[in-house]
């Protein structure tokens, strides 16, 4: 693993539970870094490899317009999730403070990623300081060391 990848230890509250961080304060890894990282990874030169991530996403985003999901290794799936259209459906505008008239909201497609279960528990297993081990029916301590 490289170095420049860090393990964060998370606080925990007075009830010993784990604070999360508040999605603006987590760690992020824009489109830049990970063209760089991949770079020190791979020995490719980084034009490439923006060129290899930018059709990449192209791609994802004509196979989701024309309803098609699609596989990222073994992480899970590109997919898309269908809410119907609805009738008289009311608004609050905060920022007049009122509300707003009944309006029609037509049918789309908003973009959602499906997790595969592996990944998952390999996640769960990596955030949180116990677990429980469904093969051995025991409480076991993350091998990570995180908590």
């Amino acid at each position: 693993m490289n170095n420049s990848i860090q393990i964060v230890i998370r606080e925990t509250n007075y009830f010993g539970e784990i604070k999360m961080k508040k999605p603006q304060n987590r760690a992020k890894l824009n489109f830049n870094e990970a063209i760089v990282e991949i770079h020190k990874r791979t020995g490719l030169p980084e034009n490439s490899v923006y060129r290899v991530l930018w059709t990449y996403a192209e791609i994802v985003k004509e196979c989701l317009c024309d309803q098609v999901e699609i596989a990222f290794a073994d992480i899970g799936t590109f997919g898309y999730q269908h809410h119907c259209e609805r009738h008289d459906v009311k608004y609050y505008n905060p920022r007049e403070r009122r509300w707003m008239p009944p309006m029609y909201q037509p049918p789309y497609d908003a973009p959602v990623f499906r997790h595969t279960k592996p990944w998952k528990k390999q996640m769960r297993e990596a955030t949180i300081p116990f677990y429980y081990d469904e093969e051995t029916g025991e409480l076991k301590e993350n091998e990570y060391g995180v908590g």
